[in-house]
């Protein structure tokens, strides 16, 4: 499996995941923030639904071999990282540091794949 279909699927899951989560936390309720910090917390969802979007079309780029796919992949790595710093110290202050774990694994792929773009862009030829 070559590094353009890992990061593909990468993208294609994260982006899927983003979408997923706030789904479940929506439709069971799990938001209190929306009675107490309405408009913050929509534009976060909004911001990271724009994530998610940005990398299932540069999921599918990538996967169809598409000239824009490595630039909107690049770009939509970018919105994650920002989402991957700023949205775990709300779980962490929580106490549900498995969450904050998480974030941090998902931040060094990400940094490392934003390292193989930058440096070797040949390998995702």
């Amino acid at each position: 499996m070559n590094l353009k279909r890992i990061a593909s699927l990468y993208a294609g899951f994260v982006g899927l995941s983003i979408i997923g989560l706030w789904i479940i936390l929506m439709s069971t309720n799990q938001i209190p923030e929306l009675q107490t910090e309405f408009y913050r917390v929509i534009t976060h969802i909004f911001a990271e639904i724009i994530t998610a979007v940005l990398l299932l079309v540069s999921s599918i780029g990538l996967a169809l071999d598409r000239k824009w796919g490595i630039r909107l992949y690049t770009f939509s790595l970018g919105a994650l990282l920002y989402t991957l710093i700023a949205s775990p110290g709300y779980y962490i202050q929580l106490g549900i540091i498995s969450m904050g774990m998480l974030f941090a694994v998902l931040m060094v792929v990400n940094l490392a794949f934003l390292y193989l773009i930058i440096f070797s862009p040949e390998k995702f030829d």
